[in-house]
């Protein structure tokens, strides 16, 4: 029976060690995001959970860090364990109750063993790092063709980032474009993919390498522009994502004006908030020169210096974003009625928001990637304007908002409201503020299955629009499908 229970308390602790790995991968090994993290509901529920959190075994993604964490883990238990006087271990093992009371104690004390390994894995990986972005700082260096277009904002990169590679490829062929796929777009990832492209930036012909930057912090996007060294710049939205990390709406701006600082040729921003202290070579993208002609469920018309553009993409949030890549094909040479033509041929977007049928045979909103408040208002707006029935909006809480969290949310529900929609929230973070502004029209659970069983009984009907909005399960979606 004492084997038994051993064997028991084993595989929970192997259970809890992949737990609180898999959460420390999926904030970065970032003390800074984790700490956002725990201040919500649902990271304050895991770190006081026993061990009813999710998966059978998480399981991390296998990395290089993840066995230097590991190595620190084993290192630190094992230096523990030395300095426990030999007498207590003789009263540890003179009883199986207090065998028991020790595995246990080891067990809850897990969460603090990675928390130091973890923070001893930072010096490695500094060291890595530096190496790795040398490595990619000499290949761009090397490259006598290829030029190089950075993209940060607080919002809109990934799109800016697909329309103008889009645009480089149908004129100048896929060969010649390179740009870091999805999400990637940390300073770790963007130099790895710059290593694993070295003949692209080795080649004779003239390509073109748009690089879409994230950040967190100050400094971060001045460490990927001294090894990407961009020629040109292009800024979208400026809002407040990810506050509590940057400390301030300033420090934010501050960050990503360091691509300006960086780029050696010209810069291109659109939005409110950075004129001020952009100056030459930098150049404002005015949306008043573009007048918007009929925006549909799955397309923008639009006019700009007197030539007609047709996006395949439904929401005028995307203008801005259109525009920014028109003014950067022209700086490179593509002729207006050029990119006008192959605008038009511009594919589904994958992450952002798309279009589809549901279940009923209305249109289906995916937009799963966005978080951030402008691009959450722009959604809702787009689902009034397709949608003549019941508006439907499942949807969680936007992160990283600081001290802004709680009017934001109050934003969000006000804009619910003014549509009339029905609301399904996934969480708790922000469920008095939701019933105080949507009353009987919210529905709020923690549950991932209550959420879906929710959306599986909702009757729709053919001018029924649905919105899913921000990071919600992906098995969600195929709820709503035919």
């Amino acid at each position: 029976m004492s084997y038994l229970f051993f064997a028991i308390f084993l595989s929970i602790s192997v259970r809890t060690l992949g737990w609180h790995l898999q959460c420390w991968q999926l904030q970065e090994y970032r003390f800074d995001r984790m700490k956002v993290w725990l201040d919500t509901n649902e990271g304050t529920k895991n770190l006081f959970n026993l061990w009813f959190f999710p998966g059978i075994l998480p399981r991390p993604k296998i990395s290089a860090r993840i066995f230097i964490i590991l190595a620190a883990f084993a290192g630190l238990l094992f230096l523990a364990c030395w300095h426990i006087p030999a007498e207590i271990w003789s009263l540890i093992f003179s009883d199986n109750l207090y065998i028991f009371s020790a595995l246990l104690i080891a067990e809850r004390t897990i969460f603090l063993f990675i928390f130091f390994a973890v923070l001893c894995s930072k010096f490695p990986v500094w060291i890595q790092k530096k190496i790795l972005f040398s490595r990619a700082k000499a290949i761009i260096q090397s490259a006598k063709n290829t030029t190089v277009i950075g993209i940060t904002g607080s919002y809109g990169k990934s799109s800016t980032k697909t329309i103008l590679a889009h645009l480089l490829t149908e004129n100048f062929g896929p060969k010649a474009v390179l740009f870091n796929p999805e999400n990637d777009n940390n300073e770790v990832a963007i130099a790895r993919l710059i290593l694993s492209q070295k003949p692209f930036f080795a080649s004779e012909q003239r390509n073109f390498f748009v690089v879409e930057m994230g950040a967190y912090s100050r400094g971060e996007i001045a460490t990927m522009c001294d090894f990407v060294q961009p020629d040109f710049g292009l800024l979208t939205g400026l809002g407040n994502q990810h506050l509590p990390l940057f400390g301030s709406a300033e420090n934010i701006r501050l960050a990503k004006r360091e691509l300006y600082d960086a780029t050696k040729t010209k810069l291109f921003y659109a939005g409110k908030g950075w004129g001020d202290f952009l100056v030459t070579p930098a150049e404002k993208v005015d949306l008043s020169n573009a007048e918007i002609k009929e925006c549909g469920t799955d397309f923008l018309d639009f006019s700009y210096q007197n030539h007609s553009f047709h996006l395949p993409w439904g929401g005028e949030f995307f203008l801005s974003n259109a525009l920014l890549a028109i003014k950067m094909g022209c700086e490179l040479g593509i002729v207006i009625e050029k990119i006008s033509a192959d605008l038009s041929t511009l594919p589904p977007l994958k992450k952002a928001l798309r279009v589809e049928t549901h279940r009923g045979g209305g249109p289906l909103l995916i937009d799963l990637y966005s978080a951030n408040l402008n691009g959450v208002l722009g959604a809702i707006n787009h689902l009034q304007r397709v949608t003549s029935g019941q508006k439907i909006v499942i949807a969680m809480p936007l992160r990283e908002l600081g001290n802004e969290a709680e009017s934001a949310h109050g934003v969000y529900f006000s804009a619910l409201k003014k549509i009339d929609a029905r609301v399904l929230w996934y969480k708790k973070d922000f469920e008095n503020l939701g019933n105080d502004i949507l009353g009987e029209q919210f529905f709020c659970t923690n549950s991932e299955t209550e959420l879906i069983q929710a959306a599986k009984k909702i009757s729709l009907q053919k001018n029924d629009g649905v919105l899913l909005e921000s990071r919600l399960p992906e098995r969600l979606v195929d709820v709503f499908y035919p």
